[in-house]
């Protein structure tokens, strides 16, 4: 079996069980597999997985300084990641929290979003990024019940559903569409 393959695939295993470190994903990985796992292997797989919007940096670990301070370098061992969660409710969710208080919150889950939205339009051979701000502004300004049913259709079109790209090229059909009657 060659050493490299399906690194990736464990990784995305591991981090179904929750948010890992770098540290962490790499204990696991070696005690999982029966071949030995160079560091640069195990980066790479991370950056293919991150570079496919298939996880993505959820925080940093403290704890790897040991009570140290001073810090003048980050340790890439300290760097948390998580799984891009598609399923349509996590989407919902997602989009939900644009009106959040908290604007922490609020700006984390435009920032998820957007980049969401642009590996699932690159998926498809689409350049919509104009297109994404035109549906968020859409879907902070319209009343409850029109903004339910445009929330809705925007979680399942970036949603890992089998038919999400067809409807995510609707809902870009759509709005090029308004774009250009304005």
């Amino acid at each position: 079996m060659p050493r490299k393959y399906n690194i990736d695939r464990v990784i995305l295993e591991i981090l179904q069980e929750g948010d890992l470190s770098r540290a962490e994903i790499v204990d696991r990985i070696r005690s999982r597999i029966e071949f030995s796992v160079t560091d640069k292997t195990i980066n790479e797989a991370i950056f293919k997985l991150l570079k496919a919007s298939r996880i993505t940096v959820t925080g940093y670990d403290l704890s790897i300084y040991n009570g140290i301070d001073r810090v003048q370098s980050l340790k890439p061992d300290g760097i948390i990641f998580g799984l891009v969660q598609r399923d349509p409710l996590e989407m919902n969710l997602l989009i939900r929290k644009l009106e959040s208080e908290n604007l922490h919150e609020s700006e984390s889950a435009l920032n998820k979003l957007r980049k969401i939205f642009r590996a699932k339009t690159a998926e498809i051979g689409v350049d919509a990024e104009a297109i994404f701000g035109m549906i968020v502004n859409e879907i902070l300004s319209l009343d409850p019940d029109q903004k339910r049913i445009l929330t809705q259709k925007l979680a399942y079109a970036l949603s890992d559903e089998d038919d999400a790209p067809e409807q995510l090229r609707h809902l870009i059909t759509y709005f090029e569409i308004r774009a250009g009657n304005m």
